[in-house]
């Protein structure tokens, strides 16, 4: 049997007429006040999450941890408890 779409079709020719009606924000427009602070602080979060090498550490905890043998499980149970 053939089910219905009319509605789902309707819905999705609503989002994308409402899509293309969105205008983007120009960089010109970044400069504004209301923007400068958030920009701000989310670049600089960035430039010290590079420079300070979190990444790196992230990335290859694991296969430290698992190198480092017996001390993958209490290195995990500590950290485990720590978030608890």
């Amino acid at each position: 049997s053939e089910t219905d779409i009319t509605s789902e079709v309707n819905v999705i020719k609503t989002a994308v007429a409402s899509a293309n009606k969105r205008t983007a924000i120009r960089f010109q427009e970044l400069n504004q006040k209301k923007f400068r602070m958030p920009l701000i602080l989310g670049i600089g979060l960035l430039v010290l999450q590079q420079l300070s090498g979190i990444n790196a550490i992230l990335f290859y905890a694991g296969s430290i941890f698992k190198t480092a043998g017996k001390l993958y499980n209490l290195a995990y149970s500590i950290s485990f408890s720590a978030l608890l």
